[in-house]
């Protein structure tokens, strides 16, 4: 991919860094946009998440220095490495979490609601920042030769073949968004069975029989029912693992 989005004499700003501080500043915005919404105080808010954005880098270098410990404490230019890495994110995650909550008891602002009114922003940054791995030329899987594949041909990333896994994680993370949308109009989201019958399910196959494109209305409690979720589902790849294989490609407002 490209792991360099350009330099400029001796400074060099990388695809990773620049998409980092992206889903940051997303995340951010998103959350004080809400907060307001929700009649929150937006400044505390901004104030609280700079603090678990501090947490989150500090946090996931930290535990990238404990797991990769013989290779940073070898020499002093690969400890100097450390401050280039991005970091584990399991790290950035739990040390988040911690501070978050303290910050939250410091300002005395709800828990639960605090934590609906940042699920967005998070789902968000998580999405962009996964683009940064995938332009940075790490997080790759097995070499592979499917139609979705990726070919690593920039001499700064490793040449590669690789499954299209982060764009999984990508189209998990904005689902969750476009979800959080869709509660946001319609206050909930129907699970009964009444809502999962077959009368609110619509399956297509392509003409060659290798795809079925399914639409599912989303049932909500008013009965509108304008909002669908929309899935392909790999025949081949579903007989194969004796499992439905499919993909979200959209949720949204019926259209």
């Amino acid at each position: 991919m490209h792991p360099i989005l350009f330099s400029a004499g001796p400074v060099t700003i990388y695809s990773y860094g620049v998409l980092l501080a992206a889903a940051y500043l997303i995340g951010l915005w998103m959350a004080v946009r809400r907060a307001r919404a929700a009649g929150i105080d937006g400044t505390r808010i901004m104030d609280l998440l700079i603090w678990v954005i501090i947490a989150a880098l500090v946090g996931a270098k930290a535990l990238l220095f404990i797991v990769d410990f013989n290779h940073f404490t070898s020499s002093w230019q690969e400890f100097t490495t450390l401050l280039r890495s991005g970091g584990v994110f399991y790290g950035g995650l739990i040390s988040a979490i911690v501070v978050c909550i303290w910050q939250l008891r410091k300002h005395r602002l709800p828990l639960w609601q605090s934590g609906d009114l940042f699920a967005p922003g998070i789902a968000l940054g998580y999405m962009v920042g996964r683009l940064g791995c995938l332009l940075a030329g790490c997080c790759y899987g097995k070499p592979t030769d499917v139609a979705w594949a990726v070919t690593f041909t920039d001499p700064a990333a490793n040449l590669n073949v690789l499954p299209f896994k982060d764009f999984g994680q990508d189209i998990y993370g904005l689902a969750i968004a476009s979800t959080d949308a869709y509660i946001a109009e319609h206050q909930s989201l129907r699970f009964d069975p009444e809502a999962r019958n077959l009368r609110h399910t619509y399956v297509v196959a392509t003409p060659d029989q290798t795809v079925w494109r399914v639409q599912q209305v989303l049932v909500d409690p008013e009965m509108v029912n304008d909002w669908v979720a929309e899935f392909e589902v790999d025949l081949a790849a579903s007989r194969a693992k004796q499992q439905p294989v499919l993909w979200m490609t959209r949720i949204g407002a019926l259209a």
